[in-house]
């Protein structure tokens, strides 16, 4: 339940020595903020090093089973099937404390944007909408097992084994229709 970490350390991202009981791990860079670290302990607590703003807000969330981070605001999702979020709400990526918020089952964050998958196998998003990123209601999005976020782009996994994205494809990473037989996704800034 210990964390190590090497490498820059200019914004005490790898100030983890003294973390305890820590049962999972990210890390993130905010645009404005710099680099930082976030540990969930076994507990169900959150622990952070000192670059976010929002460190303290998040050190007093409970009942949290996994976070997740996008460029300035991070979301907790409780065991209860409910979402938590702070940080930067310019485009509303914090705004989950509505009804389609509820029976969460796992949740993802892109750039400026936060996805939710439900409990029956629908997606609800919220944030930057410009980039088509949370355009994630419909008959296409249905009977969803798995979610990720890209900067700008939101990719599900079906039960069927196949992938559909939406948002910005400048790189082609929207480009699933072919795929088939798909057991898992992630994605990162520009790719799925």
């Amino acid at each position: 339940g210990t964390v190590v970490a090497f490498g820059e350390n200019d914004d005490g991202q790898c100030d983890v020595r003294h973390w305890k009981d820590v049962s999972a791990i990210t890390t993130g860079y905010s645009s404005v903020y710099g680099s930082y670290t976030l540990g969930l302990r076994t507990d169900r607590t959150l622990v952070a090093t000192r670059a976010t703003p929002w460190r303290e807000e998040i050190q007093q969330w409970r009942d949290i089973v996994s976070v997740a981070r996008g460029d300035d605001h991070v979301v907790g999702l409780k065991a209860d099937g409910t979402v938590v979020a702070a940080g930067e709400n310019e485009y509303g990526q914090c705004d989950t404390n509505t009804l389609p918020w509820h029976n969460i089952k796992s949740i993802a964050c892109g750039y400026q944007h936060t996805v939710g998958l439900r409990a029956d196998g629908r997606v609800t998003a919220t944030g930057y909408p410009f980039a088509d990123s949370c355009e994630v209601c419909g008959p296409e999005w249905q009977d969803i097992t798995i979610i990720a976020c890209g900067f700008y782009h939101t990719a599900g996994l079906r039960a069927n084994g196949t992938v559909i994205v939406t948002g910005t494809n400048d790189r082609g990473q929207c480009d699933t229709s072919s795929w088939k037989d798909i057991a898992m996704i992630a994605c990162s800034d520009y790719a799925t």
